[in-house]
């Protein structure tokens, strides 16, 4: 093979690595948008507003820590034109969307740490109940594998494991109610229609929340218990 014909095949390798480089990112993005983000906002008690440079700030974040390897949330935060706040939500939304990995946010360093091989281990053992299959407390509490112990010390076990993953937003798009001891996941909570909640008055403070039919909340502004005594049944009978 000539020097002249090593160079074009050279050239077309580098052309279809590019091509497929940005099939892929293509790919991956997709279902990155303002709608869903704004959808997993409100799953987290959230109000976010039209923001016309989403996607702008969404590409710059993901540059900065896939790219870049910044791990400051403050820096990211001001290079992306967001507010430290409004950074955290959306690194947590791109890690729910599977694009950043085995990693989580110090809330007091303000810092993007790696998952350690512990937590990936937990992560690993939790995930297909969590993201495969959306299981309930008490399916994970009989399905996980705990040799040596009766279920109410595995109940124990799988709550403290689960607190600490989702406190710290290792695993994402779940919320542990510790009121009912149940597990609330963004996939499926999302596609539920408005008329399967009802809005109930603190009693303590009188503020307005939305509580899922049946179950019971603490209220978002004194941490209250708030509890709906309506089902979807008693509802869809009026």
């Amino acid at each position: 093979m000539t020097l002249e014909q090593m160079l074009i095949v050279g050239l077309i390798a580098i052309t279809m690595l590019v091509l497929v480089f940005h099939f892929i990112r293509s790919k991956t993005t997709k279902n990155v948008n303002e709608w869903s983000y704004k959808r997993y906002a409100d799953f987290y008690g959230k109000m976010e507003l039209e923001d016309p440079l989403f996607d702008k700030k969404i590409k710059k974040i993901l540059k900065l820590i896939n790219e870049d390897k910044c791990d400051d949330i403050e820096f990211i935060a001001k290079d992306s034109g967001c507010t430290v706040e409004e950074c955290c939500l959306k690194i947590n939304y791109l890690k729910n969307k599977r694009m950043l990995d085995n990693c989580y946010i110090d809330k007091i360093t303000l810092k993007i740490i790696q998952c350690s091989e512990e937590d990936i281990e937990l992560v690993e053992k939790y995930s297909p109940f969590i993201y495969g299959r959306h299981a309930s407390l008490e399916e994970i509490v009989s399905f996980i594998p705990m040799q040596g112990s009766n279920e109410k010390k595995r109940r124990k076990q799988v709550i403290r494991d689960l607190k600490y993953l989702i406190s710290n937003n290792i695993v994402n798009g779940v919320i542990f109610n510790e009121v009912d001891e149940k597990l609330i996941y963004y996939h499926v909570e999302k596609h539920k229609k408005e008329k399967d909640y009802i809005t109930v008055s603190c009693s303590k403070c009188g503020a307005l929340n939305d509580v899922d039919c049946g179950n019971k909340v603490r209220c978002r502004y004194c941490n209250a218990i708030v509890e709906s005594y309506l089902t979807f049944e008693d509802i869809k009978n009026k």
